[in-house]
């Protein structure tokens, strides 16, 4: 087994066995401390990171992630689909396809509503909920 094979292969399988003992190994304490004072402001740049999801923080997080190396993949490289920007530029050239890779790319890109409505639609819709459960903690409770 080569080195390449061995780290493809390992490197994953030691993250996943970490993760899991870093899940279930320890035991579950409550927090010590409550959240600093600018908290919220954290909340409110990374969606998905705070209590008003609830249960889909962690949906809301992943698709903040995907959505962000989508803008970056998509400035850097004219696609949005790294699989695309990799194989797509050979194509032209291997095959003499007469096209321009960014009409090639033209032909499998999403719309500009997707790459930059979604990311924005996530974030307004968390800034919302951020800022919702922040006045309703903060105003006083009625008797």
């Amino acid at each position: 087994m080569d080195a390449s094979t061995l780290f493809f292969y390992g490197f994953p399988t030691a993250l996943l066995a970490f993760g899991f003992v870093v899940t279930f190994g320890f035991p579950r304490v409550p927090a010590p401390r409550p959240p600093y004072r600018w908290h919220w402001v954290l909340e409110l740049l990374f969606p998905g990171t705070s209590p008003a999801w609830g249960a889909l923080g962690g949906v809301v997080i992943a698709a903040w992630i995907y959505f962000f190396f989508q803008l970056w993949i998509y400035t850097t490289s004219g696609t949005p689909y790294i699989i695309a920007a990799i194989a797509l530029p050979n194509l032209t050239r291997s095959y003499g396809v007469p096209m321009t890779e960014a009409d090639l790319y033209s032909l499998i890109n999403p719309g500009v509503l997707w790459i930059y409505g979604a990311p924005l639609l996530l974030f307004v819709l968390n800034a919302f909920l951020v800022l919702r459960s922040r006045s309703k903690s903060a105003a006083p409770a009625s008797e």
